[in-house]
Order: C-alpha cells, then sequence, then structure tokens
C-alpha cells in the first residue's frame, strides 16, 4: 500500500464545522451532491489516481451485469462473519445497496473492474461508508487505500466508517486508510449496533483537494 499522494493538502481539524452536512436536511445523496460530477472532479484533480491507472466511475443501473459479480464474491467471503444468506435464486444483495438515496462507485484498473463502494447518509447526518471491496487479486498493491481517500476527497463532508467486531483485517486496513487520510485526526471508538452488536467507528472530516471542486460539485452551498 503507498502512502496519500503528497500532492493533497492536509486536512481541516476534526474540530472544524462539516463542510456540507449541515445542509443533509435531505436523505438522499444526490440532494446534497452532484454525484457524476464529484467523481469526474476527482478523477482529473487527483495526479495518484492516473499514476497508478486507475479510474472512478458512477455506478449506474446499466452497470449491473458489471458489479453483480463483485457483489456476490464481497458477500461470499464475509459471509461467515456477517451470517449473511442468499436469496432464493441463490443470489446475495447488499445490504447497504447502491440505489436512490444511496450512492455507489465502482474502481477501474484498465479495463477490469476491481472494486466498488456504496455510501449512504447515516441518522447523525455523517456520510457512511455502507460496503467497501476490492477483489482478492489486487489488494495489498495500494488500490483499496488510494480508492477511499479519492471517495473521502470527491465527497468533502463528515464521515464514518464502521466494521463488525469480527472483522479483524478491515479494522486494520481502516484504521491506516484514515490515519494517513487526516493526518492522524479522526475519532476511533467502540460503539453498540441495533443489527451488528459491537462494532468499530472512525469519525473525521474528509476535505477536497480544490474549493473549485466543491463549489461545482456540490448543490445546496
Amino acid at each position: 500500500m503507498e502512502p496519500v499522494s503528497s500532492n493533497q493538502p492536509n486536512p481541516p481539524s476534526i474540530n472544524d464545522n462539516s463542510l456540507v452536512s449541515k445542509h443533509f436536511d435531505q436523505k438522499r445523496i444526490t440532494d446534497i451532491f452532484n454525484v457524476e460530477k464529484c467523481v469526474q472532479a476527482i478523477n482529473k484533480g487527483r495526479d495518484s489516481l492516473e499514476q497508478q491507472g486507475l479510474v472512478l466511475k458512477t455506478i449506474t443501473d446499466a452497470d449491473f451485469d458489471k458489479i453483480d459479480p463483485l457483489v456476490q464474491e464481497y458477500e461470499k467471503e464475509f459471509a461467515p462473519l456477517t451470517k449473511s444468506t442468499p436469496k432464493a435464486d441463490g443470489r446475495y444483495e447488499l445490504d447497504t445497496p447502491w440505489t436512490d438515496p444511496n450512492c455507489g462507485i465502482y474502481l477501474m484498473k484498465q479495463d477490469k473492474v476491481i472494486g466498488f463502494c456504496t455510501i449512504e447518509i447515516c441518522d447523525d447526518n455523517l456520510l457512511d461508508v455502507g460496503e467497501f471491496f476490492i477483489i482478492k487479486s489486487e489488494r495489498r498493491k495500494g488500490y483499496g487505500k488510494e480508492f477511499a481517500h479519492a471517495i473521502f476527497a470527491a465527497f468533502p463532508s463528515r464521515w464514518q466508517v464502521r466494521e463488525i467486531e469480527a472483522a479483524k483485517s478491515a479494522q486494520d486496513f481502516w484504521l491506516i486508510t484514515i490515519r494517513e487520510y487526516t493526518n492522524n485526526d479522526f475519532e476511533n471508538a467502540m460503539a453498540s449496533d441495533d443489527f451488528w452488536g459491537n462494532i468499530h467507528k472512525q469519525t473525521f472530516n474528509s476535505f477536497s483537494s480544490s474549493p473549485q471542486i466543491l463549489l461545482e460539485t456540490t448543490q445546496k452551498i
């Protein structure tokens, strides 16, 4: 894994006001952000993506056949921890889908889809990483960390990331990833979830690599 690109600015203090979460009077991502423009802006403005041959794209209904194989791989891999079971047709479904009011982003390496992420607005008016996955063959190359950092920068706000107690590898990944993104300026705590029980939760502010990106891609500021 590689550190965040040195051409990125330092994030604001975690005690600063959230950049856009005060505008989360709706629970739809698209009421706050122009998601497609956010993704286009981060692809153009983040040199470390280009250096690694990575491109982010917004998930649409037309992308189902591309993304569903990764969804099935993801759910099967974590089923022993999450106790998820397939539906009657043998397929798994995501707990946090990419469909409205949420959104989804997938990661391309050249012409291959290697990962995806879904994002939702949680009850505390934070952006939440609902699902996050990189295929096994592309792990430990820095792609997951770069994907996460790019997503945080594309959607500047107050964020949270949660991991179930049994997912030790996920906890390690997110602690390293968030620590590097925030220069160690984040909160990490245990919490209780009605569905998952004890969880680990990180909260932090994300920041745009350019004030112009923020102005061009948010709709209510």
